[in-house]
């Protein structure tokens, strides 16, 4: 309890303890005076031929008037020194105002204001090795001059306390340039100096996927996904597209079954992934595998694409027209049952019904899907208008290309970072040329985005 209150003092109680000790100062001294004046006595000094006797009081009295006398000549001789001490000082409050205010208008963006502000502060701190130039270097870079901003971004590598602020700025020029060879030997030495710093690691990790360096690409996500500067989920993710970018790099077969394995492996709900297995399973003639690869990734995450590969999965059609028809609707069947709340199955058999004729069918599935999705998407507006326009309601099948045109952009491949629409998702979105940002959403509203 009493070392709580100890570590309680407010403001008022530092005063009462100053107040306290002075007062203890004070009767020290009174009874040091007690104590001398209780002992009487005096003083002989005999020093070249002189004889100086005195009370022991005024003895003790005059050596302090001789030892602040001394002091007070110290003092006076260290006059220029103090005076230039305090005139580097002065000089320092106001270097670091300016520096202070350069940066704010730096972030203002007026670009003028920052180029003088950082002079005068240069000017008042000749001898500071960094953020004066820093701030001269971040102005000119702005206003143009790469070549002085260059040189000022150089000299910062001069000094070990501001080399990472050097090397951030020339990386962020040699971005900008497009230079990723360079920006790769900047930003290796910038993980030199600080291996765990999270924008390091993630300018690493999307130079070497640019420069194809898929190794290092591998090696630098597990050290960011250790240092938390990727998530688990995110590196998880980032390690499929990966595996999927290098199956669409390789050239051989072994290759690239290796890597859409691999893929499937690291995210087996993720569409890209067995879309991209299945189809290289029935272009091999494994059928079987494709199935499975369909059907295990339809129950979490039911797709358009899984479908148009489930329909080509189907078995082989016999003689009899009717007993195709009935395999069509037991194929469509065997895929809904795996996820029966989706409306993508719905879909798929719909759109076999509507293929083998089988009109009253179709109506019924596509009833159906519209009831699971929740509202009426485009696709099944022109699956009704097919179905119309097939049974010669002209009239109706206009009706339900309008309700088409109007309702609600279902989802597609968009990139996350842009809103920019894909036909099929990959693992670069063009032309900007991020990583693994192509999502399947549903686009934002006209005028976001």
């Amino acid at each position: 309890m009493s070392f709580c209150c100890l570590n309680a003092y407010g403001p008022g109680d530092g005063l009462m303890l100053r107040a306290l000790f002075f007062a203890v100062k004070v009767a020290l001294l009174v009874a040091a005076a007690v104590w001398i004046a209780n002992r009487p006595g005096f003083v002989q000094i005999a020093w070249l031929g002189y004889d100086v006797r005195a009370h022991v009081g005024i003895a003790l009295a005059g050596f302090l008037i001789v030892a602040a006398f001394i002091s007070l000549l110290f003092r006076l001789f260290d006059l220029p020194g103090t005076w230039r001490r305090r005139r580097r000082e002065t000089a320092r409050v106001r270097g670091e105002r300016f520096l202070t205010r350069g940066f704010g208008a730096l972030a203002a963006g007026d670009l003028k204001s920052a180029a003088r502000l950082a002079n005068r502060a240069q000017r008042l701190l000749p001898g500071d090795p960094g953020l004066t130039v820093f701030l001269q270097a971040q102005t000119a870079r702005l206003q143009g001059e790469r070549e002085k901003a260059t040189l000022l971004f150089t000299r910062l590598l001069e000094n070990p306390d501001t080399a990472f602020l050097g090397l951030r700025g020339l990386l962020q020029d040699a971005l900008a340039e497009k230079d990723d060879k360079r920006a790769l030997d900047l930003a290796r030495r910038a993980a030199s100096l600080h291996p765990r710093h999270p924008w390091v690691l993630r300018l690493l990790y999307t130079l070497a996927i640019r420069m194809e360096d898929w190794n290092a690409a591998e090696r630098t996500l597990k050290r960011a996904m250790r240092f938390k500067a990727i998530s688990a989920e995110k590196a998880r993710s980032d390690r499929a597209a990966l595996c999927l970018y290098r199956a669409e790099k390789a050239t051989e077969a072994r290759w690239i079954g290796h890597w859409l394995k691999k893929a499937y492996a690291l995210a087996p709900f993720f569409v890209p992934s067995a879309t991209r297995l299945a189809r290289f399973y029935l272009d091999a003639g494994k059928r079987r595998q494709a199935i499975a690869v369909i059907e295990k990734t339809w129950t979490q995450s039911p797709h358009e694409d899984l479908a148009l590969l489930w329909r080509e999965a189907a078995p082989p059609r016999g003689k009899k027209k009717k007993g195709n028809l009935v395999a069509d609707m037991r194929w469509a069947a065997r895929l809904i049952a795996r996820n029966p709340e989706t409306p993508e199955g719905e879909i798929l058999a719909a759109t076999m019904a509507l293929d083998d004729g089988l009109y009253g069918e179709a109506a019924a599935h596509l009833d159906t899907a519209t009831a699971r999705e929740g509202r009426l998407s485009p696709r099944i507006a022109r699956l009704q208008a097919k179905l119309a326009r097939t049974q010669g309601r002209e009239e109706e099948s206009l009706d339900w290309t309008e309700k088409a045109a109007e309702a609600p952009p279902g989802k597609a491949w968009i990139c996350s970072e842009t809103g920019r629409i894909y036909a099929r998702w990959s693992p670069i979105a063009a032309p900007h040329g991020s990583f693994n940002t192509i999502v399947w959403d549903y686009p934002p509203p006209p005028g976001e985005g």
